[in-house]
């Protein structure tokens, strides 16, 4: 008996640290929920340009402790809201960066190596002024064009 007990516990320690491993490092993806013809014009680098209806079926084998970053075209662009609502169900670590394309373009030129961007940006709304909004209770955990800089400087590493 005392055997038997040697040679299951041992089975039983290894599965229950197995089950305790920590999972690979999760990697942070910014998702792009602008139209296509705006995305090609100008993103973040390493964006993932996702329509709504392609959420679920693109996310679905991703890491659920990956932090995800989401944003659209503006403060007034209600899309990336959608989308993180949709991502919490399943994702442990979902921010909204509410300034959007807009205000990361007007960024980059002020400081082009902080806040990089990918395509020609000749998209006229580009240069519109957006007036900032205070985000709502409703709108979850939001993020600032600094913080999400900062984020991209850790997927470059």
């Amino acid at each position: 008996m005392v055997a038997i007990m040697m040679l299951v516990t041992p089975a039983c320690d290894w599965l229950k640290k197995k089950e305790e491993a920590p999972q690979e490092n999760p990697v942070v993806r910014i998702l792009d929920l602008n139209t296509a013809e705006v995305y090609n014009d100008a993103h973040i680098p390493g964006a993932i340009h996702l329509e709504l209806d392609d959420i679920d079926e693109v996310t679905k084998h991703w890491n659920v402790k990956s932090p995800l970053i989401v944003y659209c075209s503006d403060y007034t662009c209600r899309t990336s809201h959608i989308a993180a609502k949709m991502l919490r169900t399943r994702f442990e670590d979902v921010s909204v960066y509410m300034g959007g394309i807009n205000e990361w373009y007007k960024l980059s030129k002020e400081n082009s190596a902080l806040y990089p961007i990918e395509g020609d940006a000749k998209l006229a709304f580009l240069e519109k002024n957006v007036e900032k909004v205070l985000p709502k209770e409703e709108d979850g955990k939001v993020i600032s064009a600094q913080e999400v800089a900062h984020r991209l400087g850790e997927i470059h590493k």
